[in-house]
């Protein structure tokens, strides 16, 4: 039993309206056929014979199903489904067809992991001084992104597409890395604030809390021995 959709260009446009037409096969009594959209497994649309017009010249059901096209189209299944009304409630499929979407779109969602921790924003992310970072720039977009990167240039910083890699790290690394994701519809881009520990600051800070403690230490002991002498 044969079911013929007409479906949309191969590649939709975000926000633009596209219809799916499916005419169902050719059944006897003809009013006992019901055609049904699905996507995925939501029903979207239901026609029968019962309902007024529809019917094609061969007497053949029409379901046309019409939609605004998103992001979440892309590569997603629309299928047209055939049953026959066996009465009390109950049907029987007997054909289906299907056809899978592409949806293009500008990059959308961009993120940056730091050694796969997702992080973004002006705030300053710290890093221990010495270590080795590994930023990854991940977004979502059809045709798939370009990735590119804006960076304090240093001999230590190395990149591989979406991956920039900065070995030992220091304080000259410190600033401000944008990753932009691009392609022919669009870009999106996301920035990360990185600070690296300076060593002879938290050396000179632990010092002082060494020198304090000790002061506070030996004002105690000289009080406590004027106390009791």
């Amino acid at each position: 039993r044969e079911i013929n959709i007409t479906s949309p260009p191969e590649v939709l446009e975000v926000n633009r309206t596209y219809s799916l037409e499916c005419i169902g096969p050719r059944v006897y009594p003809n009013n006992k056929l019901i055609l049904t959209w699905l996507r995925g497994n939501q029903t979207l649309q239901i026609n029968s014979t019962g309902e007024q017009g529809f019917s094609d010249k061969d007497i053949r059901l029409r379901n046309v199903f019409s939609f605004t096209a998103s992001v979440s189209d892309d590569g997603q299944e629309y299928t047209c489904l055939a049953e026959v009304d066996l009465g009390s409630n109950s049907t029987k499929p007997i054909a289906n067809c299907s056809v899978t979407l592409q949806t293009h779109y500008e990059p959308i969602g961009t993120t940056v992991l730091a050694n796969n921790k997702p992080i973004s924003g002006e705030s300053p992310v710290y890093f221990p001084n010495g270590g080795n970072i590994v930023l990854t720039c991940d977004s979502r977009g059809n045709p798939q992104p370009n990735v590119t990167w804006e960076y304090p240039v240093q001999n230590n910083v190395e990149i591989t597409s979406r991956i920039l890699y900065i070995s030992v790290a220091t304080t000259k690394n410190n600033g401000i890395y944008k990753c932009t994701a691009t392609n022919k519809l669009g870009a999106d881009e996301t920035i990360v604030n990185v600070k690296i520990e300076d060593r002879r600051a938290i050396i000179a800070a632990a010092s002082v809390s060494v020198v304090a403690a000790v002061a506070l230490a030996s004002g105690a002991i000289i009080y406590y021995l004027k106390k009791n002498a």
